[in-house]
């Protein structure tokens, strides 16, 4: 809508200049300082001069389209790795934005069925914590996955407000992938009660997902686990790390 808007404004601009050069002489009327033929004279050398600067203004405001053209497809996104989250995102170095010791003293390691990936928490600006994952033997601590969670308790509400937003602002920076929505679902304990309800979102690209989703905890697992709240999750991640979330992480 923005783009035609400026077309419009482009061409409106162009009618604009273009009568204005007409309409200035148009009248009749010249000058008295001068002769006739003295006057045509000038009148031909001003309509050059006006028309090289209507001509400059239009390359102007043809190359300003050209950018704005070319800056709308570098925003447009259809790879894991075009995301981010506070400016971080899949295959950026973590070392860039955290120092290294800080990584290494407080990488989490304690996945129970394989040691291949690492988690590291830390708190930014937009998000309440942002979760990366990285491989353990990595030295550069590439991100394989990132995670970032903004806590809603007791406010299912604002929550999904939230993910309406972001899901807003995805949606419009994609080319050809579909965000699926995947509605409410119901998760349950062993015993058959409800443990949580989640609203999610998600994308499928070649080489990753994108995961939106809200989390509402029931009050009788909130009540034995004072660790869990209810939250927006913003997450990146490979399909390789998908994977081994999938099987192996956990056996």
């Amino acid at each position: 809508m923005w783009l035609l808007w400026l077309m419009r404004f482009i061409i409106g601009l162009w009618v604009v200049t273009n009568n204005q050069v007409q309409d200035s002489y148009a009248c009749g009327q010249y000058p008295q300082s001068i002769s006739h033929n003295s006057y045509y004279n000038l009148l031909e050398i001003l309509t050059h001069i006006r028309h090289s600067e209507k001509v400059l203004i239009m390359k102007r405001l043809l190359l300003i389209l050209i950018l704005t053209l070319s800056l709308q497809s570098w925003t447009k996104a259809d790879d894991i790795r075009d995301f981010e989250i506070e400016e971080m995102g899949i295959g950026d170095s973590l070392i860039n934005f955290v120092n290294k010791n800080e990584i290494k003293d407080k990488m989490i390691t304690n996945y129970p069925g394989s040691k291949k990936f690492s988690r590291f928490f830390k708190k930014f600006s937009q998000y309440d914590h942002v979760q990366f994952h990285f491989k353990t033997e990595d030295e550069n601590f590439i991100i394989q996955g990132i995670e970032g969670v903004n806590y809603f308790k007791n406010n299912l509400a604002n929550c999904l407000k939230e993910q309406k937003v972001v899901i807003k602002d995805i949606k419009e920076s994609l080319i050809n992938s579909e965000l699926i929505d995947m509605g409410q679902q119901i998760h349950k304990e062993k015993d058959g009660s409800i443990r949580s309800h989640t609203y999610n979102s998600y994308i499928e690209f070649d080489n990753g997902f994108l995961d939106i989703t809200c989390t509402d905890w029931s009050k009788s697992y909130e009540s034995k686990n004072e660790t869990v709240t209810d939250s927006l999750k913003v997450s990146f991640i490979t399909k390789e790390l998908d994977s081994w979330l999938q099987n192996e992480a956990w056996q």
